[in-house]
């Protein structure tokens, strides 16, 4: 990570080169944005793969940085990463994670604005908008879910799994009124 555009004084053209060469380099980039709560989503890997792209919720910009590097090299190497399989994605030795479906309306509530961006000035059409949430255990390595799992671990990773508009996370930066 090289730093945050905005305070770079980076114009959009100097943006989009930035995206643009780690995408041609590394297959994606990672997009980490601070909030209240913090989260980082890959970009280039559903033009690059086919594959959807990968979002991780409430940890820091190394540790979430190292979670999306990592599926995006099983990507690299073929692997297809479903989150209908129910066993967790081992990542390390003593670390794996759980695949979550993410609810298309995050889409809309500016989760991924910067995948939105990017994707447009390419031009040419948009690749689907999918997006598969890195959900990561507690110290125990249980899942939210379990009942022995720490119990601010929801609290600190929100899950993506339903719509912002029906009383699913929203992220802190855009209000979630009715899209209708």
């Amino acid at each position: 990570m090289d730093g945050c555009d905005e305070c770079a004084g980076r114009d959009g053209d100097e943006k989009f080169t930035r995206f643009h060469d780690n995408v041609c380099r590394y297959g994606w980039m990672v997009q980490y944005v601070m909030a209240k709560t913090a989260w980082a989503y890959s970009v280039g890997l559903a033009g690059g793969f086919d594959h959807p792209e990968f979002v991780v919720v409430g940890l820091g910009p190394e540790s979430s940085a190292y979670l999306v590097n990592s599926v995006g090299e099983m990507v690299r190497r073929g692997q297809v990463l479903d989150p209908d399989d129910d066993e967790p994605v081992p990542i390390s030795p003593g670390l794996a994670v759980r695949l979550l479906p993410v609810h298309h309306d995050h889409w809309d509530d500016g989760l991924f604005a910067m995948w939105r961006w990017y994707e447009r000035e390419l031009g040419g059409p948009l690749p689907p908008a999918r997006a598969i949430q890195l959900v990561w255990p507690d110290e125990t390595g249980r899942f939210s879910g379990d009942p022995d799992a720490d119990p601010l671990l929801e609290l600190r990773q929100p899950l993506l799994d339903r719509s912002p508009y029906e009383g699913g996370w929203s992220n802190t930066l855009v209000e979630t009124a009715d899209p209708a």
